[in-house]
């Protein structure tokens, strides 16, 4: 979470995050923070105007798909 730019809120919540997974007492716990997207969720989970690279590498090379969801990343 964090506006692109935002290096310090981006580290608190990974603090945070990290802190959770040290201190949770049951898989699942959730933890609250006091922080709030600046913009309506439907605004903010659009995409730009361009696709993210991933998305145009795989429709020119559709059969790396499978290689990407196992996890071996294209280069």
């Amino acid at each position: 979470m964090g506006l692109p730019g935002d290096a310090e809120t981006q580290r608190e919540v990974l603090r945070a995050a990290l802190d959770l997974l040290a201190e949770a007492e049951s898989p699942g716990e959730v933890r609250h923070l006091p922080y709030r997207w600046p913009e309506p969720r439907g605004k903010a989970m659009r995409f730009g105007h361009e696709p993210p690279p991933i998305t145009r590498l795989i429709k020119r090379k559709p059969w790396l798909y499978l290689k990407f969801v196992a996890g071996k990343i294209p280069g």
